[in-house]
């Protein structure tokens, strides 16, 4: 990760923006590099030169330092052409376009921001005969907020646009559609950061855990019938990482901080033991079968899911995270929305990932 420090004295106000995008430029250009030689779907979302990009980023960050009836301004810009957004049905994007286009100052983000909020929708850029305006909204819907906070949606896809998310006062993301690529924040310019749930060390800690929650999913197997699939080794570790984001959604929800341990198993009476000089749990679960709830809900999940794929192709093929995504059986969707909200304890969060 590259920081960049901007906070000398003496420097013009749009010094931040200035350097967020002679940074972020060469990324954009090898982002729009990678698309191009994948997809044909960049038409209408080229990426702006350096003065234009420059400028985007100076008036989201000035747009930014305003409140709105004192509330933060919070928005997502998306440069692009109004036609490369066509009805994409119930789930993809939907712009609408204004009739009068608006000019691209630092007051209009500001004023839209109430009507484009920040979870649904962004505000629609690009560049005319008239220069840089304003032309419309684009509707996304909360959907896409699934990838970060953890469970199973159809998330919409994001095409390949230059995307800007404005989350605080002087707190601005970069991206190439769904994808980070650049942030300022606190004077400080950030790179692309590491996503831990694609570590290597972080799955292997909790393999234990796993195998544990696999035998019980093939006990259960061979005490059936019935014909089930094979399960896709990497189903139950998608199923805890997507967890582990609802936990740290909910956490990041009360604007209160927080800390989240786990623990592994052999450790939990050591540390719920009374006197324990390190650690003192103010508030204990007695023991019981609800301690071990989550993992008895995630083998549910994955008997359920074995059973409804065998029976709807007629092949005995791995079921994986997609089929889990996919489906729409009642039995699913119950189990589904009990893992997802089971309050916070230390078992359930030691076997999630």
């Amino acid at each position: 990760m590259r920081i960049i420090n901007t906070t000398d004295d003496g420097l013009h106000e749009d010094r931040y923006p200035r350097d967020l995008a002679e940074f972020i430029l060469p990324l954009l250009e090898c982002e729009e590099a990678k698309t191009a030689s994948r997809s044909r779907s960049a038409h209408g979302f080229e990426m702006p030169i350096c003065e234009t990009l420059k400028k985007i980023i100076s008036c989201a960050y000035q747009a930014s330092l305003h409140t709105d009836e004192q509330r933060p301004v919070t928005f997502r810009l998306i440069f692009g052409a109004p036609d490369a957004f066509p009805d994409q049905g119930p789930h993809g994007l939907h712009g609408f376009e204004y009739v009068d286009r608006l000019p691209f100052e630092s007051f209009e983000p500001r004023k839209l921001s109430a009507a484009a909020a920040y979870h649904r929708s962004l505000i629609g850029l690009n560049i005319d005969h008239q220069g840089l305006g304003i032309w419309g909204i684009v509707h996304s819907g909360p959907r896409w907020l699934k990838a970060l906070q953890g469970g199973r949606a159809d998330v919409p896809e994001m095409p390949p646009a230059l995307v800007l998310r404005v989350t605080g006062p002087g707190r601005i993301e970069v991206a190439v559609g769904a994808r980070t690529i650049g942030q300022l924040s606190d004077g400080h310019i950030y790179g692309r950061s590491m996503n831990v749930f694609r570590s290597k060390w972080l799955p292997e800690s909790y393999c234990q855990a796993r195998s544990g929650n696999l035998a019980l999913h093939l006990v259960a197997r061979a005490k059936s019938d019935a014909d089930w699939s094979d399960l896709d080794p990497d189903c139950l570790q998608i199923l805890g990482q997507n967890l582990v984001r609802r936990m740290l959604a909910a956490t990041r929800a009360y604007r209160h901080g927080g800390t989240i341990i786990w623990v592994q198993n052999e450790f939990s009476d050591q540390i719920l033991a009374d006197g324990n000089p390190y650690v003192d749990v103010k508030y204990r679960f007695a023991p019981g079968e609800h301690r071990s709830r989550l993992r008895l809900l995630m083998v549910e999940i994955l008997n359920t899911l074995a059973q409804i794929v065998a029976h709807s192709d007629g092949k005995r093929r791995p079921v994986g995270w997609s089929d889990y995504e996919a489906s729409t059986d009642p039995v699913l969707n119950q189990l589904d929305e009990a893992v997802f909200e089971l309050p916070i304890s230390r078992e359930r969060m030691a076997q999630s990932s």
